[in-house]
């Protein structure tokens, strides 16, 4: 039995799909080096504007270690709340033993609850984590310049909306930044944190050392339209969309996804995020940027699914069933939702052109990413991609399967699509250029 074991351990480490696992694990060991640690500025205490879900699980992470939270809302009754999940939370490791009881009272003392700006004289730095309104985080910004010290750093937590046009009105522009935590926040490894063209060095210094600090893997990423995740995640959605409006049953969409390695299937997932944070966020200056690509053609249906009431899981009513307590149910589907999408005829698709379908345009658009300098590196596109959106971690990440696919497999499927699918399949320049050069993404394939 032993040797078995030993067998298939070492046919594992020595398979493709183990390699790339290890480059995974190589990668986020290196990235918990602050390569600016030098300029970073020391965080006692943070300021948690937001109580919610978000807002709750960013102050778990800093009390957890050794921050200090100002945790402020409109609500008390929704900070009380929040520290009851945090709570509830440190009590399930408590009864797993890996956390000591003591240990759960003192740290639950550092969530501070704040109705108002009063204390925030203390904090080091500023999240907000309100709705994803631009006005509201302007608004918010204002106020927290007007009770903080000048050399307190303010980030916003959003998803989408960039951080130029929330500082635009800032008395101190320089010190805003992004950082883009991934729900639930306890367990989602990945923080992206954006930075604008003026964000100070020692401001994004200081705002990945925090990120190191709360245990998560961080990648730097330049301000833009969906920056670097969500711009890439909104493709591969919305072509999910396009072959729904074509005809193809969301059972077979989201299981051929998770054949191909995907932890959930994009319907699954858009019910899981719910279809109206989806809604906004493939919406506003992010759309605006993909209808500006030839072929580019954006679903209409979240939008109509957000008015009609549908917002997924949250509220029992999406692309699945659920039961009253927001289980989904088996096998289920919710068929009404196909009358938003024209009630198609059905159609047979291949696995294979699905998964390509799909995964190319999330591959397509990180290569872009890269070409323009949103993210910094192959690395940070694989690792941002992977711990953001579940990209399957044995393929390496979208350059690591680039590599293996090699560019001119690539080129060759993409220019296929794009003859039966539209030119929204035009593969990006670095992709043909590297497949021109027979190069790869990354310097130690195979490795």
């Amino acid at each position: 039995g032993l040797k078995k074991e030993a067998k298939g351990n070492d046919e594992l480490m020595r398979s493709p799909q183990g390699k790339q696992l290890m480059r995974i694990f190589l990668a986020m060991t290196e990235m918990k080096k602050n390569p600016l640690k030098e300029q970073a500025k020391d965080v006692q205490t943070i300021g948690m504007l937001g109580a919610g879900f978000m807002g709750a699980g960013i102050a778990q992470v800093s009390v957890t270690n050794d921050i200090e939270v100002l945790l402020k809302d409109v609500d008390e009754d929704t900070i009380a709340s929040a520290k009851k999940s945090i709570w509830d939370d440190f009590q399930r490791k408590v009864k797993k033993k890996a956390m000591r009881p003591a240990e759960s009272e003192e740290l639950i003392t550092r969530v501070n609850s704040e109705l108002d700006y009063d204390r925030f004289g203390k904090a080091d730095l500023v999240i907000e984590a309100v709705n994803e309104d631009i006005n509201l985080k302007q608004k918010i910004l204002k106020e927290t310049e007007d009770n903080t010290r000048e050399d307190a750093i303010f980030a916003s937590n959003t998803s989408a909306l960039p951080i130029k046009r929330i500082a635009e009105n800032a008395q101190r522009p320089s010190r805003v930044i992004g950082m883009h935590y991934f729900s639930p926040v306890p367990k989602m490894p990945l923080l992206e944190i954006i930075v604008k063209e003026d964000t100070a060095k020692w401001v994004e210094a200081t705002a990945l050392e925090l990120g190191i600090r709360q245990d998560k893997t961080c990648i730097v990423v330049k301000d833009g339209p969906g920056f670097y995740t969500s711009r890439i995640l909104a493709p591969f959605l919305n072509e999910a969309l396009l072959l729904l409006e074509d005809g193809v049953d969301i059972e077979q969409l989201d299981h051929s996804m998770k054949r191909f390695g995907y932890p959930v299937g994009p319907i699954a997932l858009l019910d899981e995020v719910g279809i109206d944070v989806a809604a906004h966020v493939m919406s506003g200056e992010l759309m605006d940027y993909y209808r500006q690509r030839k072929g580019a053609k954006p679903s209409e249906v979240l939008p109509k699914l957000h008015e009609a009431g549908y917002s997924g899981r949250k509220n029992q009513k999406g692309f699945y069933k659920y039961d009253a307590n927001g289980k989904k149910r088996k096998g289920l589907i919710n068929k009404e939702i196909y009358e938003f999408f024209g009630n198609p005829v059905k159609k047979a698709y291949v696995e294979e052109e699905i998964q390509y379908r799909l995964a190319l345009q999330m591959v397509n658009e990180a290569a872009m990413c890269l070409e323009e300098g949103i993210v910094q590196s192959a690395r940070d596109g694989d690792i941002g991609a992977v711990f953001g959106l579940g990209f399957p971690p044995f393929l390496g990440g979208p350059f690591r399967y680039l590599d293996s696919l090699t560019c001119q497999r690539a080129v060759e499927i993409m220019e296929d699509l794009k003859k039966r699918a539209g030119e929204l399949f035009e593969p990006a320049n670095i992709i043909r250029e590297k497949a021109i050069k027979s190069e790869r993404f990354h310097d130690d394939y195979p490795g």
